[in-house]
């Protein structure tokens, strides 16, 4: 069963916000607590998203999902989304990420643009944060690239 993504709303006027969506599975709720434990300041994400792209943020969605990141979806005024993502966990340096980000879209693979990668002060804490743009679509591959199934006969399943 596939993970759903939880959402954690919030407008600019800085009012609460809740979590949309539900866990399906005992991971889920270890992802919620371990993301429960971290929420960049909304002035930082926004600021953010303005100097990447120097658009005007209105309202963000937190994305509880993952291991080692806290992201967030930022919607502008000028009708724009774009992804803010806050390294908390992991090995990889969001650079190293944005490096592979790059050699794949050589290679003619279709990413996101990265628009800024930069380390921010947050709580006493140096972490490092990456913008990037909204890729449009689902996250799944499209059908034609799933290897058709055979079964014992040869006959596609």
């Amino acid at each position: 069963m596939p993970n759903s993504t939880l959402l954690y709303t919030s407008n600019h006027a800085g009012a609460g916000g809740n979590i949309v969506g539900q866990s399906n599975n005992e991971s889920n709720d270890f992802i919620v607590t371990r993301h429960a434990q971290f929420v960049t300041d909304e002035r930082i994400v926004f600021d953010l998203v303005r100097k990447a792209t120097d658009n005007s943020p209105i309202s963000r969605k937190k994305i509880v999902r993952g291991n080692d990141n806290e992201v967030y979806i930022v919607d502008t005024e000028e009708c724009n989304q774009f992804i803010v993502r806050i390294k908390r966990f992991g090995e990889v340096s969001l650079a190293q990420e944005a490096w592979a980000i790059e050699l794949c879209k050589y290679a003619g693979v279709r990413v996101p643009e990265i628009l800024l990668v930069d380390n921010i002060d947050s709580h006493a804490e140096r972490l490092e944060v990456m913008v990037q743009s909204i890729m449009p679509g689902g996250s799944d591959p499209p059908k034609s690239l799933h290897a058709p199934r055979f079964s014992a006969d040869g006959a596609i399943s």
